[in-house]
């Protein structure tokens, strides 16, 4: 097998050689020099190229997206906030008082916050979109045809700064065993711009099972921190799922603050592709050893740190805020209504139903009811073969 076609295996599978060679414990000049033709490989050479590639497949099943975003804008005008630059009703929020942050007030639509402090105070108004409302404003952003990349370009131009942003990288393939990566860190297979390091696993009482494993990079005071974590344990937990059928396995959470949050979304803004960025903080902060440290780069690492440039930053909508609600019904209290609403039938009384009558829909509430009762109609609108389904 000629230079070129080395040259082609590796490049197909969006390698460099920098990676290749130092895996392969190789001096980077002499993949240079085969791939140029300049040198030929022995056969024992060759074999090992070709099992190397073999080993990278041209496409990981990777995710990458916004898991947390908090900007800081220098106004009270929250009205502006919601409308110019997250693109939404303000009426479609419901208004609470609140100590959050110090700030003293807040609208909400599902698990999308815009907080307000005192007139004057320079801490402004703050978006904040935790993991689930990053998930509630991609429905937005689909529904407008808008983007995240939209989304910073209006943050900035109000003079809104970053105050912190995380990325989720999941891992539908599981490329390592972070009991395995625990270990490495353990014996000190690894080189690391971060002092510190621990991890935790819950376990279960009586069976002693896992309810699986946390691994921190740095600390969670510091401008830039790590979690890797089984993320399949924390779904099937949730939602009451066998842990088999949940279809992401880990997942690498970078999680940015303050000057770190602010040059991310500059480099963002400045068309460096998204997952190159994360790629690059992954690859620059940490690189695990086949075995004691300065050794060949541990496969699987260099396996994720890799593909993850191929994978574009991803949304993953979701409306808030009744699905969720649903979500929650059947997996917790159903159970308990059930049984309230059989001894009401045996005995004949109405305890369930009192029980509703004396309820009281909170603001919030009434938002989640008109706006799931509204985006039916419109659906049925536009769709009016549909009523037959629904009714």
């Amino acid at each position: 097998m000629d230079g070129t076609q080395l040259k082609q295996m590796r490049l197909s599978r969006n390698l460099t050689q920098k990676l290749v060679a130092d895996t392969l414990g190789w001096p980077q000049s002499f993949l240079s020099m085969i791939e140029n033709d300049q040198r030929s490989c022995s056969k024992e050479q060759e074999e090992a190229l070709c099992e190397f590639y073999a080993n990278f497949s041209s496409f990981t099943s990777l995710e990458i997206k916004f898991d947390y975003v908090r900007v800081r804008v220098p106004t009270n005008d929250t009205k502006t906030v919601v409308e110019e630059i997250l693109g939404m009703d303000f009426n479609s929020f419901f208004y609470a008082e609140t100590r959050l942050y110090g700030y003293i007030e807040m609208y909400q639509k599902g698990m999308i916050r815009v907080l307000n402090s005192k007139k004057g105070d320079d801490k402004g108004v703050l978006i904040e979109l935790s993991g689930q409302g990053c998930r509630n404003y991609e429905s937005v952003l689909d529904e407008r045809n808008d983007s995240w990349y939209q989304f910073f370009t209006r943050c900035v131009s109000f003079n809104g700064v970053p105050r912190r942003i995380d990325i989720a990288v999941d891992d539908f393939e599981e490329l390592f065993s972070l009991h395995e990566f625990a270990q490495k860190l353990n014996r000190g297979e690894f080189d690391s711009k971060f002092r510190t390091w621990r991890f935790q696993e819950e376990k279960q009482l009586l069976d002693n099972l896992s309810s699986g494993l946390s691994v921190y990079l740095g600390s969670s005071q510091s401008l830039m921190y790590f979690c890797f974590y089984q993320k399949n344990y924390e779904i099937a937990k949730k939602q009451k799922l066998p842990l088999e059928e949940v279809e992401v396995k880990n997942r690498y959470e970078i999680r940015l603050r303050d000057a770190k949050a602010v040059s991310f979304i500059e480099q963002y803004l400045n068309k460096v592709d998204f997952s190159d960025l994360t790629m690059g903080i992954l690859a620059n902060q940490l690189i695990m050893f086949e075995g004691e440290k300065n050794a060949n780069v541990w496969k699987p690492w260099g396996k994720l740190i890799q593909n993850v440039g191929k994978v574009n930053l991803t949304m993953t909508p979701e409306k808030p805020n009744y699905n969720r609600k649903l979500m929650y019904l059947k997996t917790q209290p159903a159970r308990t209504m059930k049984i309230v609403k059989t001894v009401d039938e045996i005995l004949g009384l109405n305890r369930f139903g009192e029980i509703l009558e004396e309820t009281e829909l909170r603001e919030q509430d009434e938002k989640i009811v008109e706006d799931e009762v509204r985006a039916v109609y419109e659906y049925i609108q536009e769709n009016p073969d549909a009523i037959h389904y629904l009714l």
